[in-house]
């Protein structure tokens, strides 16, 4: 009796042994896994062929496979399939797995999931680079042009030892005069390829306030090799004054003379500095801008009216100046044109835009003394 019931618990305690040590050989990595319960299925992608925006004609889409059961990795007979651009000056350079990125010798998916990989087609050209008038040294390595691939963003080669005497390098343009700079190139999708850069020459005037008192000095002005000269600030351009004093123009010195065509000027050297320059002001005696008998030539105290009058045209589309002048009787008649003109001149010298026209009222003169005519001009200047 007691040995039938020893039986069936030697058993249980064997199996539960039994069951122990296969817990700890598997603990221990001893049960070998078998190798089907790591395997995996990858999808086997289709592969779709993009221009990349250029106008082309692409492969046909296609299904590939992947390099094993579970590999990232896919079969890379998609990248022998070529494609033809009708772009002027690109050449096809092979698939890329990004648009803009540089061609691929393989093709990977981001998970084993994917079931659709999407190529770029690459499109090579070349930037040029054109000295543009330099008299001297050359770009590193005598370089003259960078391979570039379209999408990408190019960054240009620097002026290195490339000179041009009496300029500074201002960078790069797309034509040999332009207001573009360039320190990077990225073409566009309506961008030929082969593109020629020139390098800008450039002249910097800065501007240097010489003790003003008040207001802004006016912001650098850049001077382009072979552009349009340029016109300095006037006094109704800026807000920069120094109190009792009149603005008289710039120099290249803080103590004159003053630049005797601001407006056509090109600086002497690469980096410029103007200087105001400044007289002690002129009593003013009334607002009234008198000529003496013959003369067309401004005063200095007809100077500050007028300078005062440009002064307060900010803002304004319009103003009307009354000028009388007195001559003798036998002066010529021409000294109302002359006058105006002389006004139109300086007005013009502050940058207003002026014109005029002129009515002449001829009265009967003194009642005793020597007689003269009296002509009263009325001109009007338009800003």
């Amino acid at each position: 009796m007691s040995s039938a019931l020893a039986t069936p618990t030697a058993f249980r305690s064997k199996k539960a042994v039994a069951l122990l040590l296969t817990g700890l050989l598997t603990v221990a990595g001893l049960t070998a896994i078998p190798s089907s319960a790591s395997a995996t299925t990858a999808a086997n992608p289709t592969i779709v062929f993009d221009g990349n925006t250029l106008t082309t004609s692409v492969p046909a889409t296609e299904s590939s496979t992947r390099i094993s059961s579970d590999s990232f990795r896919v079969s890379t007979e998609a990248l022998s399939r070529t494609a033809i651009t009708t772009r002027a000056g690109y050449t096809f350079g092979g698939w890329s797995l990004t648009r803009g990125g540089a061609a691929t010798t393989e093709i990977t998916t981001t998970t084993t999931a994917d079931t659709s990989l999407r190529l770029f087609a690459v499109w090579n050209t070349f930037v040029m680079y054109d000295g543009n008038g330099a008299d001297g040294g050359s770009l590193l390595g005598d370089k003259t042009r960078d391979v570039y691939r379209f999408g990408d963003n190019l960054t240009l080669a620097t002026q290195s030892r490339l000179t041009k005497s009496g300029f500074a390098f201002g960078g790069w343009m797309p034509s040999t005069l332009s207001t573009i700079r360039l320190t990077s190139y990225q073409a566009g999708s309506s961008d030929v390829g082969d593109v020629t850069l020139y390098a800008a020459w450039i002249k910097t005037v800065t501007f240097n306030g010489n003790n003003s008192t008040s207001g802004n000095i006016p912001a650098a002005r850049v001077f382009t090799s072979g552009g349009t000269a340029l016109k300095l600030p006037v006094l109704s351009e800026m807000t920069l004054r120094k109190s009792g004093y009149d603005f008289e123009g710039w120099s290249i010195t803080s103590s004159g003379p003053v630049i005797g065509n601001p407006g056509s000027y090109i600086p002497l050297v690469a980096e410029q500095t103007l200087f105001a320059i400044w007289k002690v002001q002129s009593t003013k005696a009334t607002d009234r801008v008198f000529f003496n008998p013959g003369k067309s030539t401004l005063r200095s105290g007809q100077k500050l009216v007028l300078r005062e009058l440009a002064d307060s045209l900010k803002g304004k589309a319009a103003i009307k100046i009354s000028l009388a002048a007195t001559r003798a009787r036998s002066s010529s008649k021409s000294l109302g044109k002359a006058r105006n003109t002389a006004v139109v001149n300086y007005l013009t010298s502050l940058g207003v835009v002026a014109t005029y026209t002129r009515t002449n009222t001829i009265g009967t003169g003194l009642s005793t003394g020597t007689k003269s005519n009296r002509v009263t001009v009325t001109a009007s200047w338009t800003n």
